[in-house]
C-alpha cells in the first residue's frame, strides 16, 4: 500500500518522458475552459438584449457582437495551439459547484476541475479588461 504523495511519484518515475503536460499547456486547458464558457455567455447576453425593446439596443447589440467576435478570435487561435500541441479536451461532469473536463495530452489522460465561483471570477476580470480595450480602441478612432 502506497501513500498517496508516494504513489504519485512512482507513476513519474513510471511514465514515459515528455507525456506529461507542461505548465503552459494546463493553462491551454485553464484558457480554453474560460473562452468556451465565455462565448456562451455573451451569446446568451446577445439573444437576451435581441429580446429587449431598450432605447439603446442597436448599440448594445453592436458592442457585444464586437466582444463575442473578440472571443470567437481566440478561442480559435488556441484551439489551433492545442491542435498543434496534441491536446485534446471533452466535457466531463458537474458535481458539487465543480466542472470537470477531461483532457488528453500526447497519450496522457487526465482531468480538470475548476469551481464555478472561480470560473466566474475569471470571466468577469477578462470581459472587463476586454471592454476596457475595445472601448480605447474605439476612442483612439474617434480622436
Amino acid at each position: 500500500m502506497l501513500l498517496t504523495e508516494h504513489q504519485e511519484q512512482y507513476d513519474r518515475r513510471h511514465e514515459p518522458a515528455g507525456t506529461r503536460p507542461t505548465a503552459e499547456e494546463f493553462t491551454l486547458v485553464r484558457d480554453s475552459v474560460v473562452l468556451k464558457n465565455m462565448q456562451i455567455m455573451v451569446e446568451r447576453s446577445l439573444e437576451e438584449i435581441g429580446l429587449s425593446s431598450h432605447l439603446f439596443k442597436k448599440l448594445y447589440t453592436a458592442v457585444t457582437q464586437l466582444v463575442l467576435n473578440r472571443i470567437s478570435r481566440e478561442l480559435y487561435a488556441l484551439q489551433r495551439e492545442m491542435k498543434k500541441r496534441n491536446l485534446r479536451m471533452t466535457t466531463d461532469e458537474q458535481a458539487d459547484n465543480v466542472l470537470y473536463y477531461r483532457f488528453i495530452c500526447r497519450g496522457y489522460e487526465d482531468r480538470f476541475g475548476i469551481m464555478r465561483e472561480a470560473l466566474r471570477a475569471e470571466i468577469s476580470v477578462r470581459l472587463g479588461a476586454m471592454v476596457t480595450e475595445l472601448l480605447s480602441e474605439l476612442k483612439q478612432k474617434a480622436d
